[in-house]
């Protein structure tokens, strides 16, 4: 047991940054995006004689990228939910980020937890972790088309949310979008 001990931390080691950038891009908040990350380095312990030859990587990014879809849609019907009793969705804490004035990168983040689960999932899996069409689609379990479809739909939508960056010389929307040409 120790053995795969030592090798879960060697892989901890020269992953970790990785997947926590994964798991922020994919959550909406810090403490979410280090949930997620425990509970995919429990998932990766518990099933680490049973990676294949591909190694942790894979299996981490889809464990990873599954848990954060699944976790979405708990969200969002939790949030519903609550909205259909409280009322009004405008004075949450999150709709007061959204509206305030942030940096380019800021802006840029809030634009990307804004997306629906899955255009998140593809653009941090394509961009984030440079993974290829291909390699996303197996992750994500859809076809190629459908990764194509939804990086092209998310990049639509970051770009018009982001129109004002292009106005003052572009950078941050322009280097998605630029990178979406590859």
């Amino acid at each position: 047991m120790r053995k795969h001990s030592d090798a879960i931390e060697a892989y901890l080691r020269d992953e970790e940054v990785r997947l926590r950038r994964l798991a922020h891009a994919l959550t909406r908040s810090r403490e979410d995006a280090e949930d997620l990350l425990q509970e995919t380095v429990v998932r990766l312990g518990q099933a680490w004689d049973r990676i294949d030859d591909r190694g942790p990587g894979p299996y981490a990014t889809t464990t990873m990228v599954r848990l954060s879809q699944r976790t979405s849609m708990r969200t969002l019907r939790r949030r519903h939910l609550m909205v259909a009793q409280a009322g009004d969705p405008t004075s949450s804490p999150d709709a007061a980020m959204r509206t305030h004035d942030h940096t380019e990168s800021l802006a840029l983040r809030e634009a990307v937890r804004a997306l629906p689960p899955r255009q998140r999932a593809v653009i941090a899996l394509r961009y984030l972790c440079d993974q290829s069409v291909e390699d996303t689609a197996a992750t994500l379990e859809i076809s190629t088309g459908t990764v194509k479809s939804q990086t092209s739909k998310a990049l639509r939508t970051l770009e018009a949310r982001l129109a004002y960056l292009q106005a003052d010389g572009g950078s941050a929307a322009d280097r998605l979008t630029t990178e979406g040409q590859r």
